[in-house]
C-alpha cells in the first residue's frame, strides 16, 4: 500500500487515501528526526530519540522501521484510548445517577484546579476505576483472534493436549461478552467491579482488552493513567449531554475490522457541553 501513488488511490478510495496520506506524514516526521540527529539536533524525551540513541543494530533504527514504529504508536496508543473514552462518556451521560456518584467520589480528593488531579489519587477511587474498567472492557480492545503458540512444550486444557507449535487463540469479545463471567454484559455497570471485589473475585483476570501474558499491549499503564486524568477532568468541569447518539448505532459492536467497529450509519459519539460545573 506503501508504494500506491496518491492520486491512484484517491481514485479508489477515498478513506484509504486518508491512511496513505496519514502514512506519509509519518514517515516525513521520522525523516526530518533522523536528519536532524545527522547534524546534531536531537529531540529531547522522545520515542524515537531514544530509540536512535539506543544501542539497537543500524537495521532497526531506519526509516522504514521507524515510520512503523510511529505508525503503531499513533494507530494503537490513540484509537483504542480514544474509544474508551468516548464508550465512557456516553453510558455515564445516559446515567445521571452514575455520573453523580463519580463526582462525589471526585469531590472527596484534593484538586489542583480546573479539573486537575494527582494520578496517584485517582488511582485510589474505586468507582472511578470500576467505571474505567468497564468501559474498557465494552471496547474490547482488539476483536480481531490473536493467536498464541507454545512452541516446544505441549499444553494441556481440560481433556484436551495440544502440540507443540499448534496456534490457540480466542477474540476478546466472547470473553467480555461471556454472561457467565459478565450478567447482563451489553450493560454498563461500574458497581459488577466494585461487588466482585466485595465477594473476593478478581474480574480483572478476565479483562482480556490489553490481551494477557508477554505478548500483552506494552501501553496498559499509559492507558489507564490517560483514562483516569481525561475521565476526572471532564466528568468534574462540564455538564453535557450526549447528542444525536444511540447505543445501537454509534457503541454496540457492528463489525470486526481488526477492532470493532459500530454500524456504518455511525456518525461517533457526539457531545454537547451545556454548562461548567
Amino acid at each position: 500500500m506503501k508504494r500506491i501513488p496518491l492520486s491512484f488511490m484517491k481514485q479508489m478510495d477515498l478513506q484509504a487515501a486518508s491512511l496513505l496520506i496519514w502514512q506519509r506524514m509519518v514517515r516525513a516526521r521520522v525523516t526530518d528526526i533522523i536528519a536532524d540527529n545527522k547534524v546534531g539536533k536531537k529531540s529531547d524525551g522522545t520515542i524515537f530519540q531514544t530509540l536512535l540513541d539506543s544501542d539497537l543494530p543500524p537495521h532497526e533504527k531506519t526509516v522504514d522501521r521507524l515510520q512503523d514504529e510511529g505508525q503503531v504508536l499513533i494507530g494503537a496508543g490513540s484509537e483504542t484510548t480514544a474509544k474508551a473514552l468516548s464508550i465512557i462518556t456516553f453510558f455515564l451521560l445516559e446515567d445521571k445517577r452514575k455520573l453523580e456518584r463519580l463526582r462525589a467520589e471526585l469531590k472527596a480528593i484534593p484538586s489542583k484546579g480546573d479539573g486537575r488531579f494527582s494520578l496517584t489519587d485517582l488511582e485510589q477511587l474505586p468507582y472511578l476505576t470500576a467505571a474505567i474498567n468497564e468501559g474498557i472492557r465494552l471496547m474490547h480492545g482488539v476483536t480481531t483472534r490473536l493467536p498464541r503458540v507454545s512452541p516446544t512444550e505441549p499444553l494441556r486444557y481440560k481433556d484436551w493436549i495440544i502440540p507443540p507449535g499448534t496456534p490457540v487463540s480466542e477474540s476478546n469479545y466472547f470473553v467480555h461478552m461471556d454472561k457467565t463471567i459478565f450478567p447482563n454484559p451489553a450493560e454498563y455497570d461500574p458497581g459488577r467491579w466494585l461487588r466482585a471485589a466485595e465477594a473476593g473475585i478478581r474480574l480483572d483476570r478476565y479483562l482480556v482488552s490489553f490481551t494477557k501474558g508477554s505478548r500483552m499491549c506494552v501501553g496498559i499503564n499509559l492507558a489507564y493513567a490517560e483514562l483516569y486524568l481525561t475521565v476526572a477532568m471532564i466528568m468534574s468541569r462540564f455538564e453535557m449531554e450526549n447528542y444525536e447518539t444511540s447505543y445501537e448505532t454509534d457503541i454496540r459492536i457492528d463489525r470486526d475490522f481488526f477492532v470493532g467497529v459500530p454500524s456504518p450509519e455511525s456518525k461517533g459519539v457526539r457531545a454537547k457541553i451545556v454548562a461548567q460545573v
